[in-house]
């Protein structure tokens, strides 16, 4: 990952699963990188993202998506969508598609 990397609307993005071992606990998503040993968990909405993004999906669609599953205002959901995509980004978790 570059540091030039920026998730805007229009950036398609796709989970890295082949890099992760997850487990559902109810709404949420426990998570083992197989690279590094280390666990994340992740909250019901960034479950929502993560289960979204099996295929490769832009991050308008996304927060499109989102804003029919959670009673948000459309542009607190893409401010937060950016912010939870960027996280997931830094820990590996999801690829930009070129």
């Amino acid at each position: 990952m570059a540091n030039t990397d920026i998730i805007t609307p229009d950036t398609v993005v796709v989970r890295n699963d082949k890099k992760f071992i997850t487990s559902p606990i109810g709404d949420e998503i426990v998570m083992m990188s197989i690279e590094s040993g280390n666990y994340i968990g992740i909250n019901e909405v960034a479950s929502t993202i993560w289960k979204k993004l099996e295929t490769p999906l832009t991050v308008k669609d996304l927060v499109t998506y989102l804003l029919a599953s959670y009673d948000i205002g459309e542009k607190e959901c893409e401010e937060k969508t950016i912010a939870h995509l960027d996280d997931m980004l830094k820990k590996n978790m999801i690829s930009i598609v070129p």
